[in-house]
């Protein structure tokens, strides 16, 4: 049975129908990925993270943009999504390089990535003024 990512509550079914497939194919990514650095398969491994860092991205919300689901996520949630693209782009570099301390150290950069968005995703936006 496939892992799943527990439902935050602050999120309303739509807005997470909006994230669950896109979520899915990270997953299914970066547990192929992973096989591949670990068994130094280097075309996979670029080909891989370069899917992961050319997936088309969702939109920021603008000021005005109050009835959007993007809107409902949190705005570090588009930070990390730029991320997960740089990071990806630095896995299928060290592959292609061949390099294979640059593509394990890339792999955990990527790894580390998807944890904080998970932990954004489950923890919502910040409370208004708490900062």
């Amino acid at each position: 049975s496939k892992a799943r990512l527990r439902k935050p509550a602050y999120l309303p079914e739509a807005a997470r129908d909006l994230l669950r497939s896109q979520m899915e194919r990270h997953g299914d990514d970066m547990m192929m990925l992973m096989a591949t650095v670990l068994m130094l398969q280097y075309e996979a491994a670029e080909e891989l993270a370069l899917n992961i860092a050319r997936e088309p991205k969702l939109v920021r919300p603008g000021p005005g943009d109050r009835d959007t689901l993007n809107q409902l996520l949190p705005a570090r949630f588009f930070d990390l999504q730029q991320q997960l693209a740089r990071r990806a782009r630095a896995v299928a570099d060290a592959a292609k390089a061949r390099d294979d301390a640059r593509i394990v150290k890339a792999y955990g950069s990527l790894a580390e990535t998807c944890v904080a968005c998970h932990s954004t995703y489950f923890r919502g936006p910040p409370e208004t003024g708490a900062e």
